[in-house]
């Protein structure tokens, strides 16, 4: 697993396990940074 793959992994772990808690602008970031995340795993895939 890259350190890549390992991150977008982690934030999407962490945005299911509190997400119930979170306040509505937590999750739109949480939800932005695991796009982000996403799209980091499929560029350095794409890079191979």
């Amino acid at each position: 697993m890259t350190e890549k793959e390992f991150g977008f992994a982690h934030l999407g772990y962490y945005q299911e396990e509190f997400a119930d808690f979170a306040s509505a602008e937590q999750v739109s970031e949480y939800e932005n940074d695991l796009r982000e995340a996403a799209q980091a795993v499929v560029d350095e895939a794409e890079a191979v």
